[in-house]
């Protein structure tokens, strides 16, 4: 079930509604609504008319035909797991019989195999609609911010820059996605999805495990740091996955009681930290943790950036559901909330001033 919404952003009840033959939705451009979050963001329907407008009959037809052969595949996905799970059961017995135990590891194997093809085979028009929206409509909106921003499927975000912030656990796989880089108020940004795994060498099994999931985002200025602050929203992680480096900052201690009991403050320079962490830039820290459902925070000020990670098991800048019709209303309101936030950070902390602390 998790899968299944996490690939077509729908609820069970829509899906079964789906199934069922529920009628499905037609454009209306008269329904199109856009939110303003700030003066930097101001969608305009003359922008969407010039770049969004030309894309969405295509999309639409699109969108619906594969609509189409999405509820043929579901259909047909049942006498396929019947199939599928009768041949292991019987394969299963056979060896069993025989004495073969090596060979019922890999049956267990051999039908997880099967049923992910078969799953993937089936979501396939869903998975292919939504990479299409990604790779052309998504540039597009993030064209509404007047080419100060550039938006990729694949991420070339530098990771290994900014191990030194020492909110980088280290890893031996990582696999990331989706690239917003540009510039906001002479701010550098850059930001990306990334997945980091280390290799779990216990056992006869090569598997991996996963230390980070979640957003990364960095916020390079003018200006540079005496030294590096760290702040940290789950106790006792960092220690275990950052080591002697995390060992050499020392603790501190804000008057904000509510920030005091999400986050913790640790420093190389106590009066550089506590200049960083004024009152607004707290206030705005809880509101991305709201905005981002409460997920685990860390940041770290450090040579002349501050980098955020959002720890987070939800794939964010998604397509949104294939069962919406296709005037990308969504998207765009979620693309600007989540960059608005991003720009206050920026306007709080004035990033873009070019004198040092």
């Amino acid at each position: 079930m998790n899968m299944l919404k996490k690939i077509m952003h729908l609820d069970i009840a829509t899906f079964i509604a789906f199934l069922a033959g529920k009628k499905i939705p037609i454009l209306d451009q008269g329904q199109i609504h856009f939110k303003t979050f700030g003066e930097e963001q101001k969608p305009s329907i003359e922008h969407y008319k010039q770049f969004i407008l030309p894309n969405i009959h295509k999309y639409e037809e699109q969108r619906i035909n594969l609509l189409k052969i999405f509820r043929i595949r579901c259909f047909l996905f049942i006498p396929i797991l019947i199939t599928i799970l009768t041949l292991s059961t019987l394969w299963y017995y056979l060896m069993d019989a025989y004495g073969i135990t090596t060979e019922i590891k890999n049956y267990t194997m051999g039908t997880g195999l099967l049923l992910g093809v078969a799953v993937l085979w089936v979501y396939a028009p869903v998975s292919k609609y939504k990479l299409a929206i990604k790779s052309e409509i998504f540039p597009l909106i993030f064209s509404f911010f007047r080419g100060s921003l550039i938006y990729q499927v694949k991420s070339d975000f530098p990771l290994k820059s900014v191990l030194s912030s020492g909110i980088i656990p280290l890893y031996d796989y990582k696999f990331m996605e989706d690239s917003i880089k540009g510039t906001y108020k002479d701010v550098k940004l850059h930001l990306t999805q990334a997945t980091l795994e280390i290799a779990n060498k216990a056992g006869k099994n090569n598997t991996r495990k996963t230390i980070f999931k979640g957003i990364i985002i960095q916020l390079s200025m003018n200006r540079s740091f005496y030294g590096k602050t760290i702040v940290r929203k789950d106790a006792g992680v960092i220690g275990n996955l950052f080591g002697k480096q995390f060992e050499t900052l020392q603790n501190v201690k804000l008057e904000d009681p509510v920030f005091e009991k999400q986050f913790e403050v640790y420093a190389s320079d106590q009066i550089e930290a506590r200049y960083l962490l004024n009152p607004s830039f707290m206030e705005r820290l809880i509101q991305l943790a709201k905005l981002f459902n409460n997920e685990p925070i860390q940041c770290s000020f450090f040579e002349n950036s501050l980098l955020i990670t959002i720890s987070s098991s939800k794939d964010y800048f998604e397509p949104g559901s294939i069962f919406a019709p296709a005037t990308f209303e969504e998207d765009i309101n979620t693309v600007l909330e989540q960059m608005h936030l991003i720009f206050q950070i920026i306007d709080i902390l004035k990033l873009n001033e070019k004198n040092r602390l």
